[in-house]
């Protein structure tokens, strides 16, 4: 009895494994052809590509579901639905996912608005490294959206954000530096300053 035990123990967890290796091959079989079909803007034949992977947990097709649901591109606009790939996606730590799941909360885009949970994912893309988050992060601490003003805090992301962004995101935050170096004594700077230089030694 033991015996046949240890013979079919072995066997099932190898079929097992094969079956996972195929099905995961066939996904990314399926997601190259979806990418393909997305760059020729044939964005339905994309979508169709990319559902099966999505589905079975490629956090790259779930992307770019919720994009294509956000945007309308090969399937009926619908945000609500966008919002709930990006959370399969962001649950899966795409910092990508995560920023857009904030950008969605902070708009009331698909959900009903909560700029402490847009702060949340803003938070957790940012945490990743993601220029875009990042400036987010210190545009709400400059502001005191979701959260209560923090022109030291708004400031070291703002730092982290121009040190590491496009740009883009450098001219934005031009902006928060207006406000933040105003309100900010020598010190204060020189802390947020210290604290970025110990974030990239760590990232």
């Amino acid at each position: 009895m033991n015996n046949t035990h240890c013979i079919k123990r072995p066997f099932i967890t190898l079929v097992a494994a094969l079956c996972l290796s195929l099905a995961n091959s066939a996904s990314y079989a399926d997601f190259d052809k979806g990418l393909d079909a997305f760059d020729r803007q044939d964005y339905t034949t994309a979508f169709e590509h990319f559902k099966d992977p999505a589905e079975q947990g490629n956090v790259y097709a779930q992307s770019y579901l919720g994009n294509m649901y956000a945007n309308g591109q090969g399937v009926v606009k619908n945000e609500q639905i966008a919002v709930e790939w990006f959370q399969k996606a962001a649950e899966q730590e795409s910092a990508e996912a995560q920023y857009i799941l904030g950008l969605m909360y902070a708009n009331g885009k698909g959900v009903v608005k909560n700029e402490s949970t847009a702060l949340e994912w803003y938070t957790k893309a940012a945490e990743q490294g993601l220029a875009e988050a990042q400036y987010a992060l210190g545009l709400m601490y400059t502001n005191g959206q979701g959260v209560v003003k923090d022109y030291q805090t708004a400031y070291f992301w703002a730092l982290l954000a121009s040190a590491d962004g496009d740009e883009d995101t450098k001219r934005a935050t031009k902006k928060i530096f207006e406000i933040t170096e105003k309100e900010l004594t020598p010190q204060q700077k020189q802390t947020a300053q210290n604290n970025v230089t110990q974030w990239q030694s760590k990232y």
